[in-house]
């Protein structure tokens, strides 16, 4: 027995197993030593090309080369046709389009687009089917397509997906959301805009309205966005409406009806949250003369922001049509003292409506209640432990107790002990929430500036999070750069968990702004980089770039984008502050440039951006010419010279166009008497901003004569009430000071 199992062995067995070769390898690669037959890939050959390119026989055959039908044919079809239900063929398996629907199955795209062009050319309808969803999707990942050759493609394809009612196409919405949204370095607004139409005339407006309403109203202009959300809703209303028997049209109207006032709201709210509140309230109009009620949470969002923009006559329109939907017959209201009293000192409440919006929270947030985290020491474990427990029940609960910077800092203290697996967990924490998600990003890239990191770190933080906008130009070309460079995976590894990119901050595009700043090399570059800038501060607020006097200056300038060829996003105001231009204040110092410097002010006049105090310092340095002596350094003359440039910028923006249109239609003022209040305000403004730097740079310099000339001079031109700012009177009272101490007249 013994001798039996020695004999014979179980691993013998085990050696008369064959396995094939081919299963051990994974399909499409060739070995070293070529042991498979089969090629990897099938290779277009010559003889393929060839019958590719071979054309199509102009005339039709010759029926005379075949001998006439006979009865035998006949009968010979009878016999046939006796035996066709034994085998019944495909339905659709001899159909034209079969062809072309297996080729887009099989990602022959380039072949597939060959065949639906000859298709169409032919007179063939091609039915519809969920594959060309395949199609569409390629198109959004092809980079050689130009703008307009990228809709039309993607149009072409995705218009044959069928519609709600025959497939489930929320994966295909989704996946095309993600592409376009999350995906694109700058949004493709044609294509979005026309994609969400196309979708809502096939019923899948429930699925994207949210997202795409968003977009349209952050980077559009208003007229455009106003269009779309008309026809937006005129589709989702004929699909509903086709839909349904005449028993089931009161029920779909009522339904429609709720539908367009939620998207109504959600894109008034938008608007102006990104500073289009002309625009905000012509959609208001809007959906008051299609009778679409608004909630009231939006005329109180919307009063809130006219309020922060000092805009009376926006104002007495929104409060006229409140007073008409609660029931009051006044329809529109000239502001008087009386309603700018009241706006004085009502209160709107929209503390509530903001914490409901994901992104209606301002960058930095504010503190948590009962939350007091105070920056722990990397010495001191024990507070760092605290600490990091404190930020993890905040974060959870979607807020941020601590300023970004303060998060900054602890980022870099948990990196230097080596708590790298606690940061991530923070921000996946972060991260659940689209509130906090630019709150993170923006710690992020100040540090990667204190840290003074590659450029390329801080572009892939800020191009992960948020689209190309409101940046320069050169962003643009340098990711697009290191995109092609490398292949398509590497970028998803660093792209954070987002379904689509979120909205910038001013400050967010400060920081990139001040980075390409910091190295620019020549003056001419500094000013490139400032006209770039100009350009898209006035197209967010659509004016003329010729009416800034920079641009004007710049007389053999050409436009950066040819709107021939290109659609261009437009820039939300938001995105740029007061804060932007003391930036460039600040390279034109660098470069010995203060005149230029001392001349930001009237930009910033021409795009109807009012003057921070915070940076009057940086204004002040550019007046050193006065220190100079000579003709045309002599203060009164600089200042006279400042009042001429200011009186012939005439700031004009759509919002005081539109304003002045709703006068005009319903009854008051002309289009001149309806910007007069603004501009006198803003002027003012600008005005107080150069006297306080002239008469601070002449009181620095101990020039105390011509500092009561500009004192005298800032007295009668404005009156007290209209010196509203603080500033303004510390300066005069240093002013006062030095006066009765020197023995000047």
């Amino acid at each position: 027995m013994a001798s039996w199992v020695l004999a014979h062995p179980p691993w013998h067995t085990l050696a008369r197993l064959r396995v094939r070769w081919d299963v051990l390898v994974r399909s499409g690669v060739w070995t070293r030593k070529h042991f498979l037959n089969t090629p990897p890939t099938p290779v277009e050959t010559p003889a393929m090309r060839e019958v590719k390119a071979y054309p199509y026989p102009a005339m039709a055959p010759d029926s005379s080369l075949f001998e006439d039908t006979t009865d035998e044919y006949h009968d010979a079809v009878g016999e046939t046709n006796a035996y066709v239900d034994l085998c019944p063929a495909h339905p659709v398996a001899d159909h034209p389009t079969t062809m072309l629907k297996n080729l887009v199955k099989h990602g022959k795209f380039q072949d597939a687009s060959r065949v639906h062009t000859e298709l169409v050319d032919m007179g063939i309808e091609i039915p519809l089917h969920p594959a060309y969803h395949f199609a569409a999707r390629q198109v959004l990942l092809n980079r050689t397509f130009s703008q307009t050759q990228r809709v039309e493609e993607f149009i072409k394809w995705w218009s044959l997906f069928p519609p709600r009612t025959e497939v489930d196409g929320r994966r295909s919405v989704d996946q095309i959301l993600l592409e376009t949204l999350r995906d694109d370095l700058v949004p493709d607004m044609p294509l979005v805009i026309q994609f969400a139409l196309l979708a809502a005339s096939k019923g899948y407006a429930p699925l994207l309205w949210k997202d795409i309403i968003s977009v349209v109203a952050w980077y559009t202009p208003g007229h455009v966005f106003l269009k779309f959300l008309d026809d937006f809703c005129s589709m989702a209303r004929d699909f509903e409406l086709r839909q349904g028997n005449d028993s089931s049209k009161e029920t779909t109207g009522s339904l429609l009806a709720s539908s367009f006032q939620v998207w109504y709201s959600h894109g008034i709210t938008e608007t102006a949250y990104v500073g289009r509140t002309s625009s905000a309230v012509d959609a208001l109009l809007a959906a008051h003369s299609k009778d679409i009620q608004v909630s009231q949470e939006v005329y109180n969002y919307l009063l809130h922001r006219l309020k922060e923009a000092d805009d009376l006559e926006a104002v007495a329109v929104v409060r006229s049509l409140l007073r008409v939907r609660q029931g009051h017959p006044t329809w529109l209201e000239i502001p008087t003292e009386e309603v700018q009293e009241d706006l004085r000192i009502e209160e709107y409440r929209t503390e509530e409506w903001d914490r409901t919006r994901s992104l209606r929270q301002s960058i930095p947030s504010t503190a948590v209640t009962g939350v007091n985290l105070r920056m722990p020491s990397p010495n001191d474990l024990r507070s760092l432990v605290t600490t990091a427990r404190s930020l993890k029940r905040s974060l959870a609960s979607g807020a941020l107790p601590i300023s970004t910077t303060q998060l900054k800092g602890l980022i870099s203290t948990y990196l230097k002990v080596g708590r790298k697996s606690l940061v991530r967990r923070l921000k996946a924490l972060a991260y659940r929430h689209d509130n906090l998600v630019p709150l993170w990003a923006l710690a992020e890239m100040k540090r990667h500036v204190d840290r003074k990191r590659a450029l390329s770190t801080l572009l892939k933080e800020f191009e992960s999070h948020f689209h190309l906008v409101g940046v320069p130009r050169g962003m643009l070309d340098s990711v697009w750069k290191e995109r092609l460079s490398g292949p398509s995976g590497q970028v998803a590894r660093w792209r954070p968990p987002l379904r689509r990119k979120m909205l910038p901050s001013a400050t967010h595009t400060r920081i990139i702004w001040e980075t390409f700043l910091n190295r620019a090399t020549s003056r001419s570059h500094v000013q490139r980089l400032y006209a770039q800038f100009l350009e898209d501060v006035a197209a967010s607020r659509d004016i003329t770039p010729t009416s800034i006097p920079f641009i004007a200056s710049q007389r053999t300038r050409q436009p950066i984008t040819d709107p021939t060829k290109a659609a261009r996003h437009t820039p939300p105001p938001s995105v740029f502050s007061a804060l932007h231009f003391e930036a460039f204040v600040k390279a034109f110092h660098r470069h010995d440039m203060s005149v230029t410097a001392s001349r930001v002010i009237l930009d910033m006049y021409a795009t109807g951006i009012k003057p921070d105090y915070r940076f009057i310092p940086r204004f002040i340095t550019s007046l050193r010419s006065l220190r100079k002596s000579g003709k045309g350094h002599v203060p009164i003359d600089l200042v006279r010279g400042f009042e001429e440039a200011i009186d012939k910028i005439n700031p004009v923006t759509t919002q005081r166009r539109l304003l002045a249109d709703y006068r005009l239609r319903y009854g008051g003022s002309t289009p001149e008497e309806a910007s007069v209040a603004i501009r006198d305000s803003l002027k003012t403004e600008v005005l107080l901003f150069v006297y306080i730097g002239v008469l601070s740079r002449l009181l620095m310099d101990r020039r105390h004569k011509e500092a009561a000339a500009v004192a005298k001079r800032l007295r009668d031109r404005i009156p007290d009430h209209q010196r509203s700012a603080a500033l303004v009177d510390q300066v005069l009272q240093h002013f006062n000071a030095a006066a009765n101490s020197s023995p000047f007249p």
